[in-house]
């Protein structure tokens, strides 16, 4: 091999050696494996500020105009392995997350909306949670249900501390069967838990601290609980029972209803009813909802073809929400009465008493009011939204595991 020839093959080698120690990938998003770790190119607000596309405020009549935002804070939410849910305190200054770490361990995590600053943290159970949590209940409590396979667990936390306030404890059936777990908030903070199985139910009542103050078996499934008054079904699933009675068991009405299998039974602040059914159909879903007075008087019948479980209450007010159709409609008496609209193939959710219409364009309404409130439009949306106070919008980024606060105000 002549000298040129030895020369430039050393070159090609050293080339080759030189190009391996270039770290190709400059920009990535972060490592879940370390909370630390941040993209080298981007800071996080610019991540959030890249995702979106343009913003809308809604006017007090709830129409939509072009808006402007500022970021209040954006940090980063490594260590999460995977949310569950975001929502607001009470006082709208902060923002509780319920997340998934590493382990699979159920957390409970308090922000300042304005700043992200950190304030507490709050470890639950493995597992899984049973029932998605929206907001802190009237009382200042925020309930959290996980089970295994073994059992359901309940804990209720303090919006302020983090501090698990009740932890409960139930047993699972050793064999599979139809069963029912719920729990309410009573008038005098007593906390009522019912476990229904086999056509009766269970019932303890705790005190704030959650040591048990008394027992209670009833025939039927405890279906809801409102000021004080008790909501029981019982009988087959065409043929279905219901009544409603105080705490220590004197009936105010009873009825029957003979109309499919029951799905949801709500009761309502002035103690009148309401079962939805599902009829079935072929190749479809039909719902119906049967409304009765607080004397057990039968008001009216709404039907829903093509929505499953569609109908859903926020204190007395009744919706109706058909993704189908993309809309959500507002009943009053059985009727239609007010009317939300969107586009085509929108995925339509209910949290913590707003409704989410969600595609690359997240619009967001009050649903007593029937109103819009934001629009936010992003490039591509692999986030969750929840909209706060003061026009304020917590993001979650899934991808880049980034938690950001923005306020949206008017140009």
């Amino acid at each position: 091999m002549n000298k040129e020839k030895y020369t430039l093959l050393w070159k090609i080698i050293v080339l080759i050696f030189l190009i391996h120690l270039i770290p190709f990938n400059v920009s990535h998003a972060i490592d879940s494996t370390d909370s630390s770790e941040i993209p080298v190119t981007d800071s996080l607000t610019d991540i959030i500020k890249n995702s979106i596309k343009s913003v809308q405020l809604a006017d007090e009549n709830g129409k939509l105009k072009s808006a402007t935002y500022q970021m209040e804070f954006a940090r980063s939410i490594a260590n999460f392995d995977s949310i569950d849910s975001v929502f607001p305190d009470r006082s709208g200054n902060n923002i509780i997350v319920v997340y998934f770490d590493k382990n699979r361990v159920v957390k409970l995590a308090s922000f300042q909306a304005s700043n992200g600053k950190f304030l507490w943290e709050t470890t639950l159970s493995k597992g899984f949670v049973r029932q998605t949590i929206y907001e802190v209940q009237d009382n200042g409590e925020i309930f959290c249900t996980t089970e295994d396979k073994n059992n359901f667990y309940l804990y209720t936390v303090n919006e302020k501390t983090g501090k698990i306030t009740r932890f409960i404890t139930q047993a699972l059936p050793s064999k599979p069967s139809f069963l029912d777990w719920n729990y309410w908030i009573l008038n005098n903070n007593e906390l009522l838990m019912s476990f229904s199985m086999n056509n009766k139910s269970k019932l303890r009542y705790f005190d704030h601290n959650g040591k048990v103050i008394r027992t209670q078996e009833l025939s039927g499934i405890l279906r809801d609980v409102q000021n004080n008054n008790l909501l029981i079904t019982s009988g087959t699933s065409t043929n279905v029972h219901f009544k409603v009675q105080d705490l220590h068991e004197k009936v105010r009405f009873t009825g029957e209803l003979k109309d499919g299998m029951i799905w949801e039974s709500y009761l309502f602040p002035d103690l009148s009813v309401a079962l939805e059914t599902n009829i079935g159909g072929i190749g479809e879903n039909t719902f119906r909802l049967h409304k009765y007075n607080s004397t057990g008087k039968k008001e009216w019948i709404h039907t829903t073809i093509n929505a499953y479980s569609p109908y859903k209450h926020i204190g007395d007010h009744i919706i109706v929400i058909t993704p189908i159709l993309s809309k959500v409609i507002s009943l009053d008496k059985g009727k239609i009465s007010k009317v939300l609209k969107d586009r085509k193939d929108v995925s339509i959710s209910l949290k913590h008493k707003l409704l989410y219409f969600s595609d690359k364009t997240v619009r967001i309404a009050d649903s007593k009011k029937m109103k819009w409130l934001a629009e936010i439009n992003y490039i591509q949306n692999h986030s969750y939204n929840a909209w706060l106070n003061k026009q304020q919008l917590a993001i979650i980024d899934y991808d880049n595991k980034v938690l950001a606060v923005i306020k949206i105000t008017e140009k």
